[in-house]
């Protein structure tokens, strides 16, 4: 492949601000679903938790090698950041030293008091719904509430990864009519087939109709297709 080189380009620089360091954290493989879609290499059932003094031991030596005057942007992703049970004692150190602003993405399977707990030590979150596992009776009062404690906190936010998932569709499409009505920011993720499959491992690749093609692509045609769905 050739690449033609930029022309008439005095500076690049990012928008960002630059009083951040920016550090995206896996936090393990440890997973309590085991989602048809999701890469083998990102999850498993068994892979260790990491002790409060390992992680902590880890954010010491971020913290020595990041100059002073910036801000430590954590953002932990897994497996499941919220199985490990040293997570929630770990983002409270984290809020307490006072050099980090912490985000997570979490498949909101804990409780919603462990969750509103996290929150109160964390500053971001966001969801991901997998219809394999979601049951909508504890999922959606959980991330309700959630929207609801973050609403009236200042530098706090959640948000959805709602996972487009084509064979669940009528609970995908219900969910996305549930986060209009209750004001919650969510993003439709289209599915998107393995391309790793590990050696005793099931391949997967989503077969969408047009009609589902079209509701993610089209506002006018999804307003119309939502308006018709029962709450």
């Amino acid at each position: 492949m050739t690449f033609k080189e930029p022309e008439n380009i005095i500076a690049i620089q990012s928008n960002r601000a630059q009083d951040f360091f920016y550090v995206h954290w896996n936090i393990g493989r440890r997973c309590n679903y085991d989602c048809s879609y999701c890469p083998d290499s990102l999850h498993d059932f068994k892979s260790p938790h990491r002790s409060l003094e390992n992680l902590i031991e880890i954010a010491e030596k971020l913290k020595a090698n990041v100059p002073a005057d910036k801000k430590i942007r954590i953002w932990f992703t897994g497996g499941e950041p919220t199985v490990n049970p040293n997570f929630l004692d770990f983002c409270k150190w984290l809020m307490a030293d006072g050099r980090f602003i912490v985000g997570l993405n979490t498949n909101g399977s804990r409780t919603k008091e462990y969750l509103l707990e996290l929150m109160s030590h964390i500053n971001i979150i966001q969801f991901s719904s997998h219809f394999e596992y979601v049951e909508d009776d504890k999922f959606l009062p959980t991330m309700k509430a959630i929207s609801d404690y973050v609403s009236d906190k200042h530098g706090k936010s959640m948000s959805l990864n709602l996972m487009m998932e084509p064979e669940h569709w009528d609970q995908a499409v219900r969910m996305v009519k549930y986060c209009i009505k209750h004001d919650i920011p969510y993003h439709m993720k289209r599915i998107r087939p393995k391309s790793v499959v590990y050696e005793g491992n099931k391949p997967y690749s989503p077969v969408y109709t047009d009609d589902q093609i079209r509701f993610l692509v089209d506002n006018e045609y999804r307003n119309v297709v939502l308006e018709e769905y029962d709450d």
